[in-house]
């Protein structure tokens, strides 16, 4: 079965609104996953993350989603923002929470 979309955000990437969307967590063998895309000026993109719950399973979903944003920035030297700045308000790992010092990502 495949779920809808849960939620989304709305970034400017490269000055065009791109959608980053977060599917309905949902049962995953013994587990939850959760799905998620990203809508670049190139095409769109996704990812899937694993929870044990679906509150855990939507969080991994979408510190995955903040950390291909951010790598894109850094890599690629996208401009990425969301409310006209550089912190697109979404959660990261502890042991990356570095790449956004002030969470000014």
């Amino acid at each position: 079965m495949t779920s809808g979309i849960f939620c989304e955000r709305v970034l400017l990437i490269e000055g065009q609104s791109a959608a980053c969307r977060f599917y309905q967590p949902e049962v995953d063998e013994e587990d939850f996953g959760c799905r998620f895309e990203i809508d670049w000026p190139a095409g769109r993109s996704g990812g899937k993350a694993i929870g044990v719950d679906p509150v855990q399973a939507l969080l991994l979903a979408m510190q995955k989603a903040h950390l291909e944003l951010l790598t894109a920035r850094r890599d690629k030297g996208l401009e990425i923002s969301w409310l006209e700045t550089p912190n697109l308000g979404l959660p990261l790992p502890k042991p990356i929470s570095d790449w956004a010092p002030h969470n000014q990502y």
